[in-house]
């Protein structure tokens, strides 16, 4: 009774349906919001690193520069597979139309808020309600942090899952009304699926949501005795995800087809490389180290027994690879870098004059590598992949790491407003970089400091953001709370709640678990390859599916029981 009547009074204090501002007043807060929201990121300086970081940030604009010049990702070597290149496509774009890279940024982020908070009109009626969703994700720390200043996928990516969630979201909550309702989501759901697919080598990580969705709606459609054409419904919205998928995958294999002459989306992944670098992963170690898939002692015996491989022993114990990709704490390579290294030895050693020619070679290596693996009794099953192997040792270290990331989130570290060091201007080509995006970069210095300069207003917004961010971090736990406590009521009270409410309480839970999901998965990498410590960048996604769960709890709550005629 306790409970029902804390109930009650929540719902009676925080009713939505009490008063409504009207269209013209929510245009004004709107207006006003979004442009304030666009003030701070016109204030924003890029933190550019080129020729510091290589295979990132270095990488996609060299790559989008070649597409702005009509060259596709440019000449072939060792890097340019390497990593899905929709990234650079955009870069390419807003070069085009000159649109300064933060504000661009900002722009897909205030789009995604808008779809979030529009997509729950089913659920959330009024307009002063979903204005308050549409301003927690708008303003969500993690849309300005001191990572997003990179011109890098991993700002860009965390937009395009949001899409994908939210639009997906949408679709659900419009499954079993006329097409024109539903019809936009899932388009806009295929569309964000296909870009994050071809984003990161890791975009598949999102297709368990997608599957699950489509299978909990195809049962709400089928039991519906009311609903029209329920196989067209479910085909076209079954088709339409797959077939953006298909058609983005198929354009960037057709454009490597025709420049490097092969029909794949990255030959690093996937492909012989991968293999190749798997086979060496499987050979037993004398001392296991976890952060070391391919040891000093198993090289030995590589150089020893593979011909193709003997020739790479210079270059990667005293050379160039040595000298780029080596560490010297571990004393050895760290699997998140030994397969850069072994990639560069074969392009300095003449493997890799084109796609074809490197695919071979890797191919014919890996051939060789299995012979030896037939004679180590202690070797691991048959791999595919560029991930180091799974292992029970690492369970408990992804475990802690995992409840460390967790508590890192709920505290919003990591989204300082600022970068407290200078751009890179050593290699000379910041001016290009900035450029090719329209954005400033903070290369400018205090006079006789090392610190960056900032503009009185640049001093004002950081100053701004450091305030919203506090509020964050002192409301997103509490919110947090109770709409954990929400779901779970309203899994036990679900046959009392309509249709919409039922597939917003599946909705809900699957961005937790899509959020749990990718935490694993970044915690794995962190302990088995990454070892940089817990970094907001590659836990991007998990913010805004954070935000728009906090922000429903008001929103979200349970129906209250009503009392029996004997006062029960």
């Amino acid at each position: 009774m306790r409970a029902q009547r804390a109930l009650s009074l929540l719902k009676k204090t925080i009713s939505v349906k009490k008063r409504d501002i009207s269209k013209r007043t929510a245009f004004a807060i709107l207006a006003v919001l979004i442009a304030f929201r666009l003030f701070l990121s016109a204030n924003q300086l890029i933190f550019s690193i080129p020729g510091s970081a290589p295979i990132d940030d270095d990488l996609y604009f060299t790559l989008a520069r070649n597409i702005a010049e009509g060259n596709w990702l440019g000449e072939y070597n060792y890097l340019t597979l390497s990593k899905y290149p929709f990234f650079a496509v955009y870069l390419a774009f807003i070069h085009f139309v000159k649109i300064p890279y933060l504000i661009a940024n900002c722009i897909l982020w205030i789009l995604v808020a808008a779809l979030a908070s529009r997509r729950v009109e089913p659920i959330v009626k009024t307009r002063r309600a979903r204005l308050f969703v549409f301003v927690a994700l708008m303003y969500n720390p993690s849309t300005w942090a001191q990572y997003t200043l990179r011109v890098y996928r991993d700002t860009f990516f965390p937009i395009i899952c949001a899409l994908f969630f939210f639009a997906t979201m949408g679709w659900a909550l419009r499954i079993k009304e006329k097409a024109s309702k539903w019809l936009p989501y899932i388009t806009l759901s295929g569309i964000g699926l296909a870009l994050a697919y071809v984003s990161r080598e890791d975009g598949y990580w999102i297709w368990p949501f997608a599957v699950t969705g489509f299978v909990i709606v195809r049962i709400y459609v089928a039991v519906d005795r009311q609903v029209e054409k329920k196989a067209a419904k479910l085909l076209v919205s079954l088709a339409i995800p797959v077939i953006c998928t298909f058609a983005a995958v198929s354009t960037i294999c057709s454009l490597n087809q025709k420049y490097y002459g092969q029909y794949i989306l990255t030959d690093f992944a996937k492909g012989p490389f991968a293999e190749c670098y798997a086979n060496m992963t499987r050979l037993s170690h004398e001392d296991w180290n976890p952060l070391v898939a391919v040891p000093r002692d198993v090289r030995e015996r590589l150089y020893e027994q593979c011909p193709s491989f003997a020739e790479f022993e210079e270059i990667l114990e005293e050379g160039v690879a040595r000298k780029a990709y080596y560490n010297s704490e571990l004393d050895d390579y760290q699997s998140g870098a030994f397969y850069w290294a072994l990639r560069l030895s074969a392009q300095l050693l003449g493997h890799s004059s084109s796609c074809t020619e490197a695919m071979e070679f890797w191919s014919r290596l890996s051939d060789e590598v299995e012979k030896v693996i037939e004679k180590d009794p202690g070797r691991l099953g048959p791999r595919s992949s560029i991930t180091p192997p799974i292992r029970s040792e690492y369970v408990a270290p992804v475990l802690n790491t995992a409840k460390d990331s967790v508590f890192y989130i709920l505290s919003f570290k990591g989204m300082e407003r600022w970068e407290p060091t200078l751009s890179d201007v050593t290699t000379g080509r910041l001016p290009q970089v900035e450029a090719f995006v329209h954005n400033r970069s903070n290369y400018s210095a205090v006079e006789y400091t090392a610190d960056p300069y900032y503009t009185p207003f640049q001093k004002f917004t950081n100053k701004a953001c450091e305030y919203m961010t506090g509020f964050y971090r002192i409301a997103i736990t509490p919110l947090l709370i109770i709409s954990l406590a929400e779901i779970a009521v309203s899994f036990v009270l679900f046959k009392r709640l309509d249709w919409k409410k039922q597939l917003l309480q599946f909705v809900l839970l699957g961005f937790i678990l899509m959020g749990l999901f990718r935490i694993f998965i970044i915690s794995y990498m962190e302990v088995a390859a990454f070892n940089i410590g817990i970094y907001s960048m590659y836990l991007g996604c998990v913010y805004p599916l954070l935000v728009f769960i906090c922000a429903m709890a008001p929103f979200n709550i349970p129906p209250v029981r009503k009392k029996t005629e004997d006062g029960q």
